[in-house]
């Protein structure tokens, strides 16, 4: 198996040049030796993928063998073996995202391998290992190329309008959310905190609903909950019916209520994944099928949420912060590869269960924080159970903007808006709470005992 890996590894660093960019700079030709003549091959596709912007052809390849210095057995390998894998290319490419997938895993295997090879020969040398300890301990972490931009390109300002045309604000429904940081863009990670129980999967089924009759598809992927009891829930916001009365209605009815949405709004597709066992790897492999099998394409990807995900690759060793900032690292990884907003969300720590929350709240890594665009922060006051408070600490693009209530019906799983008579009633509420808790009492002075007395026995 190993060895049928490496031959489509290297045929596709061979003629496929954007997987080529991709990968080749975390390939080390010595990651080959099990095959004859692949590493002197991957040396030479190293150098001619890094600076040719196309890709390679057999003469090319076979060329630059024969003018290689060395040994002529080994080259005369390489030479066969380059022959082997552009007829292997020739025939139907194996799954992209398997492929991918298998090629992730290689790496990491075998640069594993490598270096701990390496740092046992440097400490029987007397040499230096903390350059492959420093190595060993960076998780891999493989970036998509983003395309950029040269001021002296013919097509620059025609690239450059067509980018401003289609780099809008996705809004959301509620227009205070709106007002506070305008909506999301393609491309950038958006995250949800909150304490437990406060409504982290309700928000992110709030803004599916919204997305939806905004006409835009949806991919919803729960590690939370199953797809059914999802779907129940957003056409529970949808249809304004009660979640508990939807699971309870027959077929027929189901129907009827469904009918009336249907038509209306865009395209919404729930897959569920075990606790823990989510990652991006597995999301952009599903993306891809699903759209081979049916051509759905999703405007929007919610994810739910990053504590119920795992990074890519082996994360052996990571802690959990290391592990959290990674999946948020790699959840913005794809929407920036898909150009389409990701929403997730994360638990916050135990100092934010309660009260205000701000930027150092959320539980586990503010590696999170970090890699976010944009943080909306979520907490209830205990005296008012039904209202959330929301603001907006960290909005990549232009700051925080201010702060707003909500109420949450968990019946029908949506936020309404509080109108400015609403508001201030809750307002006054929360300040009389505040003036009738009651006020603790002043400390008593501590009892002098006689040995503190002046002339008390010492």
């Amino acid at each position: 198996m190993s060895s049928q890996i490496e031959h489509l590894i290297l045929a596709a660093v061979l003629t496929d040049l954007d997987f080529g960019k991709k990968y080749v700079p975390h390939l080390r030709p010595v990651y080959f030796s099990s095959v004859a003549g692949a590493a002197i091959l991957m040396d030479v596709a190293y150098r001619l993928v890094a600076n040719y912007g196309s890709a390679l052809s057999l003469e090319q390849v076979q060329i630059e063998l024969k003018a290689r210095r060395g040994d002529p057995e080994a080259i005369q390998d390489a030479r066969e073996l380059a022959a082997d894998l552009y007829e292997l290319a020739e025939e139907p490419p194996p799954n992209a995202s398997w492929l991918a997938d298998r090629t992730v895993e290689f790496i990491d295997r075998e640069r594993q391998r490598y270096l701990m090879e390496e740092m046992a020969f440097a400490r029987d040398e007397g040499g230096d290992i903390m350059p492959f300890v420093k190595e060993l301990s960076t998780p891999l972490v493989i970036e998509e190329e983003i395309e950029g931009f040269d001021s002296t390109a013919p097509d620059f300002v025609s690239r450059l309008a067509d980018f401003n045309l289609n780099n809008i604000l996705i809004p959301f429904e509620d227009e205070d959310l709106n007002k506070m940081c305008g909506g999301i863009r393609p491309g950038t990670l958006g995250v949800i905190c909150t304490g437990t129980n406060v409504g982290k999967s309700l928000t992110l089924q709030h803004f599916t609903a919204g997305y939806l009759r905004q006409g835009r598809n949806v991919l919803y992927f729960s590690g939370e909950l199953k797809a059914g009891s999802v779907a129940n829930r957003i056409l529970a916001n949808l249809t304004g019916t009660s979640v508990d009365l939807i699971k309870k209605m027959p077929q027929g009815e189901i129907a009827s209520i469904w009918s009336g949405v249907a038509g209306k709004i865009g395209r919404m597709v729930i897959h569920d994944y075990g606790t823990g066992t989510g990652n991006v790897t597995m999301f952009r492999s599903y993306i891809e099928q699903l759209h081979n099998r049916t051509e759905f394409k999703p405007d929007v990807i919610v994810v739910d949420h990053i504590q119920n995900c795992k990074p890519t690759g082996n994360a052996t060793g990571l802690n959990l912060y290391q592990s959290y900032g990674l999946v948020a690292k790699e959840l913005r990884q794809l929407a920036q590869e898909m150009d389409i907003p990701v929403w997730s969300a994360a638990q916050a720590n135990r100092q934010g269960q309660n009260g205000r929350l701000d930027l150092t709240n959320i539980g586990d890594s503010l590696q999170i924080v970090q890699d976010a665009d944009t943080v909306l922060m979520m907490w209830r006051d205990e005296s008012l159970p039904d209202y959330v408070h929301v603001s907006v600490p960290k909005r990549r693009e232009a700051g925080s903007r201010g702060e707003a209530m909500f109420v949450m019906d968990t019946a029908r799983m949506t936020l309404f808006q509080l109108d400015a008579g609403a508001r201030m009633a809750v307002e006054d509420a929360l300040q009389k709470n505040k003036n009738e808790k009651p006020k603790k009492s002043a400390k008593k002075n501590a009892p002098v005992f006689d040995i503190d007395r002046l002339g008390a026995v010492q």
